[in-house]
């Protein structure tokens, strides 16, 4: 049992130390980093307020020496496998969340996931604020269209366009100037019909 930890624990360590250095942390200043703050939170009984490591680095490396300390004093001691396993999913939550960051530095430009969330968030904000806002204005939208439909068809009937807005304002319920504006609108795409 004692060789399958250790080749396990081996496999773990690399994984590890390959993880770090992706980071640009060497594996002995993390080593000894890990053990600096061990120091405090033995002496303190919490972690330093300056520990700059992430807790899955600390955890798998902290994990790694418990369980070769195991290994070697308590061959038999089955907590050892289950601290193997913890320490290999930590491991692996770490390279997995490096891979994360890495595609969203990529992707986004942004350095840290929370810069990524704040923008992710700014941008579905104003997705939803352009929705709400074309909701508002769909009714509105829709008496332009039936504003400048009328106009199509009718504009003959009147000498000028003021004279249509004034008809307008009766038939939909619109001040004579947003009427005026429809019906501009409406000549300007009759005169370019009648151009081509």
């Amino acid at each position: 049992m004692k060789s399958v930890i250790e080749s396990e624990l081996n496999r773990v360590e690399e994984r590890l130390f390959d993880v770090l250095e992706k980071d640009g942390i060497s594996p002995s200043d993390a080593v000894a980093a890990m053990h600096v703050e061990l120091d405090v939170i033995c002496e303190k009984g919490r972690p330093s307020d300056d520990f700059l490591m992430r807790p899955g680095y600390f955890a798998g490396l902290a994990g790694i020496g418990m369980v070769r300390y195991m290994a070697e004093h308590e061959p038999d001691n089955p907590e050892a496998i289950r601290i193997l396993c913890a320490v290999s999913e930590a491991v692996g939550f770490v390279a997995g969340l490096n891979e994360v960051m890495q595609i969203i530095k990529d992707s986004t430009g942004c350095e840290t996931l929370s810069d990524a969330f704040l923008r992710a968030q700014d941008s579905a904000v104003k997705a939803l604020a352009s929705k709400a806002a074309d909701a508002r204005h769909t009714e509105n939208r829709e008496i332009a269209a039936r504003i400048q439909a009328w106009y199509a068809e009718n504009h003959h009937r009147y000498r000028s366009m003021d004279q249509a807005a004034e008809a307008v304002v009766k038939l939909e319920p619109v001040a004579w100037r947003t009427a005026r504006n429809h019906i501009g609108a409406a000549a300007k795409k009759l005169r370019s019909a009648r151009k081509e």
